[in-house]
């Protein structure tokens, strides 16, 4: 199993890799502008990122990871062996790991402190 630090290290690195590439591609990130963690929240199951971007970042502890983004209309998959889709959300149906992953994800979401009274739930 990765831990906490392993995380940030592998990440680091993509990190590093984006830098250089930004470097090729003479596109900085502007002051003001880059993306950090603003909250995390660690379950039995996940840990769980918020972005400064709004992006949402599930870890999972098999490995795998579910992305939200796009105001939460597209979501990112990666398998526990590292293949990785993007998909419209309209597109999950049908693939019931990721529909499966994605409600708990909404589900921690709802709970998250603070989101109570600004999150409105729809019956499923």
């Amino acid at each position: 199993p990765r831990t906490f630090a392993d995380h940030f290290e592998v990440h680091g690195r993509e990190n590093a890799a984006a830098s250089d590439l930004n470097k090729k591609t003479g596109k900085p990130i502007l002051a003001g502008h880059e993306i950090y963690v603003k909250d995390c929240l660690r379950t039995n199951s996940a840990i769980m990122f918020r972005l400064s971007n709004d992006t949402v970042q599930m870890n999972f502890k098999d490995s795998s990871e579910l992305i939200l983004q796009g105001g939460g209309n597209l979501l990112t998959y990666t398998e526990p062996k590292g293949n990785r889709r993007v998909f419209k959300l309209s597109e999950t149906a049908g693939h019931n790991e990721i529909t499966r992953r994605y409600k708990y994800t909404k589900d921690l979401l709802r709970a998250w402190p603070g989101n109570e009274k600004k999150t409105t739930v729809r019956p499923n």
